[in-house]
């Protein structure tokens, strides 16, 4: 069969259509081929930015809860602490669970760290108090179970070197058995102190001897003294009240619970004693005290006294110097 040139050449263009078509297929194959390497490769980068940033998330995670953790025992070993030194300021009488969960109830450190005295957290200071060596039990517990502790009427008593300690003993010092006796009654007393003279009471022994006895620990820094007014009035059962001449004295306190004051500030309390009123003794049997402890500040008086002396004509230098030494002597 014999084609015509014209036959031929519509054969040879389909032939080039044909092979345009192919080399179009082709093409487009390579292309999805490709489009299709780059998306697993896409797909693979995405899926490791996942990964990443799942692991990122759980170390977060992880990293906040050790966080809270350590903020929880932080908080926790503030509360213990405070309830080790309920447990010293109680040094001969010890301390009761049940005594020492109404102490920490008012307590301001329970309170700052936002934890509620619950049970659990009841339980977390038990077995806490359990691990200090320097704390003895009576009756000794036989589980570490706060509810069989409790039903024990346990008391928790410090012992000896934590005593010491708490009082600032940390070298061994010989100490009289006074001066003993007055480091764990300030230590019961905390930060209310007690005045001079009713420790010599106490303790009776003579102010004159006593005074001694404060001096030689005040030398060994254990104790520090606060100048004080004191203030004392009668009150009798008829409602009749009679006040007593104010007295100067001091404060003595455990070291650890010293007050600083400024040079315009001391303390002043004011004794009342309630009694009947055949009880005409100040020191009668049956009468009951109440004592209130101020902090007086005297800086609006000296600025009064400081105003009116830069107001006085020809004698600002002579009273301001007479203001300096009267300000120095209190």
């Amino acid at each position: 069969m014999c084609l015509s040139e014209q036959d031929i050449l519509l054969t040879s263009n389909e032939v080039c259509s044909y092979c345009s078509y192919l080399q179009t297929i082709r093409f487009v194959i390579v292309y999805i081929i490709s489009v299709k390497s780059v998306l697993e490769e896409l797909s693979l980068i995405l899926l490791c930015q996942l990964l990443n940033i799942q692991c990122f998330i759980h170390h977060s995670r992880l990293e906040r809860k050790k966080r809270d953790f350590n903020s929880v025992e932080k908080r926790m070993d503030s509360v213990v602490n405070v309830a080790v030194e309920e447990i010293c300021s109680g040094i001969e009488d010890g301390v009761t669970l049940a005594a020492l969960w109404v102490k920490l109830q008012g307590s301001s450190t329970l309170s700052s760290t936002n934890l509620h005295l619950n049970r659990t957290v009841k339980r977390a200071i038990w077995r806490n108090l359990l691990r200090i060596p320097g704390l003895r039990f009576e009756p000794q517990p036989s589980s570490s179970e706060l509810e069989d502790a409790e039903k024990l009427n346990i008391k928790i008593f410090p012992q000896l070197s934590l005593v010491d300690n708490f009082v600032g003993l940390y070298e061994s010092q010989s100490l009289q058995h006074a001066q003993t006796r007055v480091l764990h009654l300030l230590a019961n007393a905390r930060g209310n102190g007690i005045t001079q003279a009713q420790l010599a009471k106490l303790l009776h022994i003579n102010a004159n001897n006593f005074h001694y006895v404060l001096r030689s620990l005040e030398c060994q820094g254990l104790i520090v003294k606060r100048s004080a007014i004191e203030k004392k009035k009668q009150i009798s059962s008829l409602g009749e009240s009679k006040n007593f001449p104010c007295v100067t004295t001091h404060l003595v306190y455990l070291r650890r619970y010293a007050k600083q004051l400024a040079c315009h500030q001391r303390f002043e309390f004011e004794i009342t004693k309630f009694n009947s009123p055949e009880e005409e003794e100040e020191d009668a049997d049956g009468a009951t005290f109440q004592t209130d402890v101020h902090l007086k500040d005297y800086s609006p008086q000296l600025k009064a006294i400081c105003d009116k002396l830069a107001k006085a004509n020809g004698k600002v230098h002579f009273h301001s110097v007479l203001f300096k030494v009267t300000f120095q002597t209190n």
